[in-house]
């Protein structure tokens, strides 16, 4: 990876699999790194909005966190906080970005 792609993950890891999760952020990294390699996407867009991509559930106190994610399982029916929402939406709008770009 970029050296800057690493900082980015360095300063993210402290808001990273904050869903009970572990290892997340990590799996994504590799998909979106396939994915930048299978659809000529641009690397510098996707990688950091993956890296990024769940760092609002860091902003949502654990049993918040955990009362969603209960939820979640058994058939979604709250919306999502607005720090999840927005760091989700964000991402996903980005990695779009990034295969549109090149491809």
């Amino acid at each position: 990876m970029k050296d800057i792609f690493n900082k980015i993950w360095e300063l993210a890891l402290p808001y990273q699999d904050k869903r009970e999760d572990s290892g997340h952020a990590a799996t994504s990294l590799q998909y979106a790194q396939k994915l930048v390699e299978l659809e000529n996407a641009d690397e510098d867009v996707v990688i950091p909005a993956v890296i990024l991509h769940d760092v609002g559930w860091s902003q949502l106190p654990e049993k918040r966190r955990m009362t969603l994610l209960a939820e979640s399982s058994s058939g979604w029916n709250h919306p999502f906080p607005s720090q999840v929402f927005a760091s989700w939406w964000v991402c996903s709008m980005v990695i779009l970005n990034g295969i549109k770009k090149r491809g």
